[in-house]
């Protein structure tokens, strides 16, 4: 009975390792046969990445492609587009000659005498201080001159009483209206005392034409009627005059 049990138990030791050797081939097959998968698919994996580079790599190259070129060497487009230097040969356009300043090229307003002295030459006072501002104005340039003028029309206003004042009016209306035409200030003040020295010295026609220019300028006396109501008035008067 011993000696069977100890075949059996032979037997059943040599199956067992019979059967561990078998089953330590199969595994030994398996992972021969898997390693090879293995290794395709790291293949793949290199190649993806061969093909598909990082990100930051990406972005690095394309930083380096937008980045303009530093070299101080010119590049052969660059050397084309830049304009080349004309040649000596070329002839230039002439350059005007150098034009000295004279007194056309100077405002006249500001610089030039104005043009009402030969209006002025026959005006003449008694008074010393009138015949002061005569000189000042005749000198004195065209931008000055109509403000001047003012205050040799306010003056003579003053002295409207005096006969020889009274007898510069006329010559006074002649040279108003050379100086209002280089003025682009004309005073409502002067109109209105130089229709009254007209009116005082008999000249109502003169006086009655200084009311329309003044109104066609748009200008006012001061007073509630203005200009249109001065002119009613040495119509009147003119009409009373030619009526005695």
């Amino acid at each position: 009975m011993k000696i069977i049990v100890i075949v059996l138990l032979v037997a059943l030791g040599v199956y067992l390792y019979i059967r561990a050797q078998r089953l330590a081939r199969e595994e030994e097959g398996s992972q021969a046969a898997d390693k090879p998968t293995h290794d395709d698919s790291a293949t793949e994996s290199a190649a993806q990445r061969q093909s598909h580079p990082a990100p930051e790599q990406t972005s690095s190259v394309v930083d380096e492609v937008a980045k303009p070129r530093t070299s101080s060497e010119p590049t052969s487009s660059t050397r084309d587009e830049t304009p080349k230097p004309q040649q000596a040969s070329v002839v230039t356009a002439e350059e005007p000659a150098p034009v000295a300043d004279t007194p056309s090229m100077v405002s006249r307003a500001q610089a030039e005498p104005n043009t009402g002295d030969e209006a002025a030459d026959g005006i003449q006072f008694s008074q010393s201080d009138l015949s002061e501002l005569v000189s000042k104005i005749q000198q004195a340039p065209s931008a000055d001159a109509y403000g001047l003028f003012s205050g040799l029309v306010k003056e003579c206003y003053k002295a409207r009483k005096q006969s020889d004042v009274l007898a510069q009016s006329q010559g006074l209306d002649g040279w108003h209206q050379t100086l209002l035409a280089a003025t682009t200030t004309p005073s409502g003040q002067v109109f209105m005392q130089l229709s009254t020295l007209l009116a005082d010295a008999g000249h109502f026609s003169a006086a009655i034409a200084q009311c329309d220019s003044a109104l066609a300028l748009g200008l006012d006396d001061g007073t509630v009627t203005g200009f249109a109501g001065r002119k009613t008035r040495l119509q009147r008067a003119q009409q009373k005059a030619n009526a005695q």
